[in-house]
């Protein structure tokens, strides 16, 4: 009797099932979706909010420029696995622009793509006002250090229709820029990249 399996009716399920992935706390789906800037706690879990954050790589040193990303649109798209509607909308995804040499085209291009307009120094991105300005990008998903994350890699112009007319960067409200008020940006925290943004992650990340 002690011998005996108290499990064995799903012995053969187990074997056959794959290990789940390590995935980060926000992950959604690949596809391209509509975003707004947004701000988030900066400390994370502190009552500042700040449009954005200036980072240091725990492993490199390497600085980097966080931005939040809300989504807007879609509301859901269909789980990989499950096909069921997974809630996106109002999941927050950090993106970091790396500050190094090889990465400095990069960031131009993509700042310019966001702003509208080109910046001379990198200096100016602590200056800006990153909360409401939209643009579209292209989620996929990338593994580091055994963890699954969504990420985004590719950045393109978007404006929400109804404002497209009168202004085409910055016209749309994150969630906590709706109800609470941008606060002056603090000065930059040197912390590890890759913490959970507060507020992200909406429905169950199994796929």
């Amino acid at each position: 009797m002690g011998n005996e399996n108290p499990f064995g009716d799903f012995e053969e399920d187990f074997k056959k099932s794959e290990k789940a992935l390590n995935t980060t706390p926000g992950r959604v789906p690949p596809a391209t979706y509509k975003f707004v800037l947004t701000s988030q706690p900066v400390p994370a879990e502190s009552d500042t909010l700040a449009d954005h954050e200036v980072i240091i790589g725990k492993n490199t040193g390497t600085k980097g420029f966080k931005i939040f990303c809300e989504i807007l649109d879609p509301e859901s798209v269909p789980n990989p696995v499950t096909k069921e509607p997974h809630i996106t909308k109002g999941a927050v995804i950090d993106h970091v622009f790396w500050v190094t040499t090889k990465n400095l085209p990069y960031i131009k291009r993509d700042v310019a793509t966001i702003l509208g307009r080109e910046v001379e120094n990198l200096a100016e991105l602590v200056k800006i006002a990153w909360a409401g300005r939209t643009f579209e990008g292209v989620v996929d998903d990338e593994s580091y250090q055994g963890r699954v994350s969504s990420r985004i890699k590719f950045i393109n112009p978007w404006a929400p229709k109804a404002e497209a007319g009168d202004d085409k960067h910055g016209v749309a409200k994150g969630s906590k820029d709706e109800t609470k008020k941008q606060t002056s940006p603090p000065k930059p925290e040197n912390k590890p990249a890759g913490k959970a943004t507060q507020g992200a992650g909406k429905g169950n990340v199994d796929f």
